[in-house]
């Protein structure tokens, strides 16, 4: 699927797929980085109502549709892997930050459905 001049919804920003590079990391991936303690921010770009119901420990809530307004509350120099329900926003998200320069700025495949199916388990599926 070409995405090329896409928007998503609530940014309002191009989200083309070009040069893209490696953007995506599993939740075993993730949860590694975790146990091992090493630095990144982990962002949950879903809505206030979704992270109540359930979220991964020490991640950061910025909703998508506020994300362009909160850029500087984060660090281009670290890592960052955004999460969702499913991936879909969070794609999207990590889109739009490597366009804003947060160069290492990456999507949780399958979002915190895949998370609970490969990781933790006592995580809600919604």
């Amino acid at each position: 699927m070409d995405l090329t001049g896409a928007k998503c919804g609530g940014c309002g920003y191009d989200l083309s797929t070009k040069n893209e590079g490696s953007i995506e990391i599993g939740p075993k991936a993730t949860n590694e980085k975790i146990k091992n303690n090493e630095d990144f921010i982990l962002l949950d770009v879903r809505h206030p109502n979704e992270n109540e119901l359930t979220k991964i420990e020490n991640s950061v809530l910025i909703p998508l549709n506020e994300l362009p307004n909160r850029l500087n509350e984060l660090d281009k120099k670290k890592q960052i892997i955004c999460y969702c329900r499913t991936g879909n926003r969070s794609l999207h998200s990590a889109r739009f930050l490597r366009q804003k320069g947060f160069t290492d700025a990456k999507n949780l495949k399958g979002g915190i459905h895949l998370w609970h199916d490969e990781v933790d388990s006592s995580k809600v599926k919604y």
